[in-house]
């Protein structure tokens, strides 16, 4: 090999390490970002699976109070049906009895000697 062609060979050889060099730096750059995006992903995935889970915890609980408050509406709206069943009863017994001297006669005398 005479000089200028070992020159340019050393040249080349030095220009292939160099080269290899810089893609190797770029391919742990790539590596690295890749890395690090990858993380970024999982992080903001994972706060909305959190945020999604709250939510959802949170509309749960919403829905829970919301039954229960109606549950209690509809039990109270009964008994006062109920009630209003019973006062009605009375009354309309009560006009009868007003109407029937003797046996309102007779209940009147059981209550003073029975002290009710």
């Amino acid at each position: 090999m005479e000089g200028s062609d070992k020159i340019i060979q050393q040249i080349s050889d030095k220009a292939k390490e160099e080269r290899e060099s810089i893609l190797e730096e770029a391919r742990k750059k790539a590596e690295n970002l890749k890395s690090a995006a990858q993380k970024k992903t999982d992080a903001e995935a994972k706060k909305v699976i959190r945020e999604g889970e709250m939510e959802a915890e949170r509309e749960k609980r919403r829905i829970l109070a919301s039954a229960r408050t109606k549950a209690r509406q509809t039990k109270l709206e009964a008994k006062e049906r109920l009630i209003q069943e019973v006062f009605e009863t009375a009354k309309s017994e009560l006009a009868k009895l007003r109407d029937d001297n003797q046996e309102y006669q007779e209940i009147l005398e059981n209550l003073i000697v029975s002290g009710g």
